[in-house]
């Protein structure tokens, strides 16, 4: 789970977000999927599967740790789905 600042605007579900994390002193931003909604506690969590030769996956699937520092972008994207009619399953 990722607890983001309190300036973060919330997100809806489809979105995407810029995660930058250092590795090796060089800050390196990479996007990825929101796995669910709003959460009452305003937790966020994406799913990483570390690729090969891929620096930021790997650092955050072997390196990182709970309480670790990871930057994040505004949620952005608009794959979203329409707001479902009144009266309309």
């Amino acid at each position: 789970m990722i607890k983001p600042g309190r300036d973060w605007l919330g997100h809806t579900p489809g979105q995407y977000v810029q995660v930058g994390v250092d590795v090796d002193g060089v800050r390196l931003w990479r996007c990825y999927s929101l796995t669910h909604g709003p959460r009452p506690d305003g937790c966020i969590s994406i799913t990483v599967k570390a690729i090969p030769d891929g620096t930021v996956s790997n650092h955050l699937v072997r390196r990182a740790r709970r309480g670790q520092l990871v930057h994040l972008q505004q949620a952005a994207g608009e794959f979203v789905l329409p707001s479902p009619l009144p009266g309309r399953c």
